[in-house]
C-alpha cells in the first residue's frame, strides 16, 4: 500500500463495489487506510432484499455527512403476508468512519434459501412454479373454516356475535395489519429514493404488494437514472390494475432501457404515450407481449419514434404466440405503427417456460450492475 498512489487504490476500490454490498463492506473493516479510500464506493452498489433494510439505508444516509453515491440498486419486498416480521437483522451497523448497513445477494441466500418464498400466482424466487397460495389468503381460509365459540357469545355486556361475524371480523384485522406493512414499506421506498435521485443510475424493483400502485406512488422524479427494471405484483383477493385519468408523469427523463413485468398502470391514451410521458428519451424496452393489450386492436402509433430495440418476451407454453406474432415483419410494421414514416425497430422475441421470479430478477441486475448485459 505504501508504494502505489492513493489514486490507484481508489480505482481499484470503484470496480470491486459492484456485487450489491459485500465487497464495499469488507473492504472498510480491512483498515482505517482502506476504510477512507473505499468510503466514496461503499454505497455504490447495494442489493436489498427485505423493507427493513430498505427503511436502515434510508436511515443511514439521512445522517449528517453522509457519503451516498448509490448508482446501482436493487430492491425487493416479498409478499409480506407471508412473514409476521420482517426484521431479520441482515445488517452490519453503520458507525461514523466505518461499516456499511448494506446487504449482499449472497447474505440474503444464505438467510432465505431460494425457493422459500413464493410470488403472485405460486413462483418461488427462483422463478420456478408452485401450487401455493400467498399465507395470508392460507390464514383466511383457516379462520374462515375453525368455529370460534368464544367470539359468537360476544364480550360480557355487548350483543352476541354470531360465527359469520366473527370470522369476517378476523380476516378484516388480517387485512388491515397487512395492508399497513404495506404502506409503510412503501413510504420507505419513496423516501430512499428521493435520497439517491441525485446519483442513481441503475434501479431494479421487484415488488410485491396487498394493493397495486401507480408507479408514482412507489418511484419519485429520477432525474439521472438510465437504466429501470420494475416487476410489480399484488395479492388481494379483490384488488385490480391501478387506474387514474391522469396522463404519466415525467419521472424519468433520462431513461435509456425500460424493463417491466407484472402489472401496469391503466391511463388514457395509448400505450405510446404514456412511456413518451414517463420516459421521453427511452430507446429500448422489455417486457411480456401479454402485458401490451394494445398490440391487438390495431390502434397506430404504437411507441415514441425514440425506441430503436424491442424485446418480447414470449411464453413457450402458450398456444397463442402463433396468433399474436405471425411474423417479425408484421409486428415491426404493428410496434410503428404502419404508416412507413417511423425508423425501423429492432426486435427480438425470447422464449421464456415461465415469468422472471424475484431471484432472476436480482441476477440480471447483478450483472448489468458489475458491466455485464443483463436482461439486455
Amino acid at each position: 500500500m505504501d508504494q502505489l498512489p492513493a489514486e490507484l487504490w481508489i480505482y481499484i476500490c470503484s470496480l470491486a463495489c459492484t456485487d450489491g454490498g459485500p465487497t464495499g463492506r469488507s473492504l472498510s473493516l480491512v483498515s482505517r487506510r482502506f476504510n477512507e479510500l473505499s468510503k466514496p464506493y461503499t454505497l455504490q452498489c447495494l442489493a436489498l432484499t427485505t423493507p427493513k433494510q430498505v427503511r436502515l439505508l434510508g436511515d443511514i444516509l439521512e445522517r449528517p455527512g453522509s457519503q451516498g453515491g448509490v448508482k446501482s440498486l436493487f430492491i425487493s419486498c416479498p409478499d409480506l403476508s407471508q412473514d409476521g416480521d420482517d426484521d431479520d437483522g441482515d445488517y452490519v451497523d453503520v458507525g461514523s468512519d466505518s461499516k456499511t448497513e448494506s446487504t449482499s445477494s449472497s447474505d440474503s441466500e444464505e438467510k432465505s434459501p431460494e425457493g422459500e418464498g413464493m410470488d403472485v400466482g405460486g413462483d418461488t424466487d427462483d422463478g420456478e412454479g408452485g401450487d401455493y397460495l400467498p399465507l395470508y389468503l392460507e390464514e383466511r381460509a383457516k379462520i374462515a373454516q375453525e368455529p370460534t365459540e368464544t367470539a359468537a357469545h360476544g364480550s360480557e355486556g355487548s350483543s352476541p356475535m354470531s360465527t359469520d361475524e366473527s370470522h369476517l371480523a378476523q380476516l378484516s384485522q388480517l387485512d388491515e395489519v397487512i395492508r399497513k406493512k404495506d404502506e409503510n414499506a412503501i413510504d420507505n421506498l419513496l423516501r430512499l429514493l428521493k435520497l439517491v435521485s441525485d446519483t442513481l443510475l441503475i434501479l431494479s424493483v421487484h415488488w410485491t404488494s396487498m394493493e397495486s400502485y401507480l408507479i408514482e406512488e412507489m418511484i419519485p422524479s429520477l432525474p439521472n437514472l438510465q437504466e429501470l427494471c420494475i416487476y410489480r405484483a399484488f395479492t388481494g383477493e379483490d384488488e385490480v390494475e391501478p387506474q387514474t385519468e391522469e396522463p404519466a408523469p415525467l419521472l424519468f427523463p433520462s431513461l435509456k432501457r425500460l424493463h417491466f413485468g407484472g402489472y401496469a398502470d391503466e391511463r388514457p391514451g395509448s400505450f405510446s404515450q404514456y412511456l413518451s410521458g414517463l420516459a421521453p428519451s427511452l430507446t429500448e424496452l422489455r417486457c411480456s407481449i401479454f402485458d401490451l393489450p394494445e398490440l391487438e386492436n390495431g390502434a397506430e402509433n404504437r411507441l415514441p419514434p425514440t425506441v430503436s430495440r424491442i424485446i418480447f418476451e414470449m411464453s413457450t407454453l402458450s398456444q397463442y404466440n402463433a396468433e399474436i406474432m405471425p411474423s417479425e415483419g408484421a409486428m415491426a410494421s404493428l410496434v410503428s405503427g404502419g404508416d412507413g414514416t417511423a425508423s425501423p425497430i429492432k426486435l427480438e422475441f425470447p422464449g421464456l417456460e415461465r415469468p422472471y421470479g424475484m431471484g432472476e430478477w436480482e441476477r440480471q441486475w447483478l450483472s448489468r450492475a458489475d458491466g455485464g448485459c443483463g436482461c439486455w
